[in-house]
């Protein structure tokens, strides 16, 4: 027999390694799942936003007009129905 068949150091290593692997696959498929998991209902980041904008050949000081338009447009919404 081989001397690393008998050392019971190789074979817990070997055992930890195998208990290692089934770990990460197991991660690996769980989040994959939570990725795809409601993939029509997924929030869109300001990133992406901003991405997809870039993409769109909107400029980026455009962007910023429109999204401080739209707050100040909120704002004024919001404190005129308090009144």
């Amino acid at each position: 027999m081989p001397p690393s068949a008998t050392n019971p150091t190789s074979l817990k290593w070997q055992l930890l390694q195998s208990k290692l692997l089934v770990v990460i696959i197991l991660l690996l498929i769980l989040g994959v799942f939570f990725r795809l998991y409601h993939l029509d209902r997924k929030i869109y980041w300001h990133d992406e936003v901003l991405t997809s904008a870039r993409v769109g050949g909107h400029q980026r000081q455009t962007y910023i007009e429109n999204a401080l338009a739209a707050c100040f447009f909120f704002i004024l919404q919001k404190g005129y129905s308090r009144d």
